[in-house]
């Protein structure tokens, strides 16, 4: 619990997603599911008390309109990633996502914020030719992302500037890019990450 409200924390087991009425679906590694967070407070019997949505597009439409949810993708382990962004409408994308909370409803308690920097593994990958990098700041940061070949040749600038605290995605579009392993690495005034990505086309 924070100060001034609480971070909401869940585990969904994979069975949850199995389903034969339009699949069958059977959960796998590398999987991606629409999804979206909606929860309702409805304790005192008069309706949506408090609600708060979380989605690629933070509208009151979600619930009822898949084109803007975000989708989970099935990691190894039976852990999953949610990201902020719609599978059926790609220009939607909720790069600092944050809670919708309708206007008429009210919820006092504020949005956690990531605790440190992070950056995930892009997503696909591997990629052809393009692939989303998502990255986290625990408070607003400087920020510079490039991509290196095997060498250390700086080959891409996807970010270079102040962002603001929270959860962030970029595009790394490699059509003029020869297929390899490349560096894509997040600098600030106090962390540098890097991982490896595939470009096969």
């Amino acid at each position: 619990m924070w100060d001034y409200g609480y971070i909401l924390e869940c585990r969904l087991n994979w069975e949850w997603t199995v389903t034969s009425t339009k699949g069958p679906l059977a959960p796998q590694v590398g999987d991606v599911i629409g999804f979206a967070f909606s929860i309702h407070d409805n304790d005192l019997g008069t309706g949506r008390d408090k609600s708060i949505e979380w989605a690629a597009s933070l509208v009151d439409a979600v619930w009822s309109n898949c084109t803007y949810m975000g989708y989970m993708e099935m990691l190894d382990n039976h852990k999953i990633r949610y990201v902020p962004e719609s599978l059926i409408d790609p220009s939607i994308v909720n790069p600092d996502p944050d809670m919708y909370i309708p206007a008429s409803v009210g919820v006092s308690e504020k949005p956690g914020v990531a605790k440190d920097y992070n950056l995930l593994q892009n997503y696909p990958n591997p990629f052809n030719p393009v692939t989303t990098i998502t990255y986290t700041l625990p408070k607003t940061s400087d920020v510079k992302i490039c991509v290196y070949d095997l060498l250390g040749n700086e080959v891409a600038k996807l970010v270079d500037g102040t962002r603001s605290a929270g959860t962030h995605t970029t595009l790394f579009d490699g059509a003029n890019f020869s297929s390899g392993i490349y560096i894509y690495k997040l600098q600030t005034d106090s962390k540098v990450i890097s991982k490896k990505m595939a470009l096969i086309k």
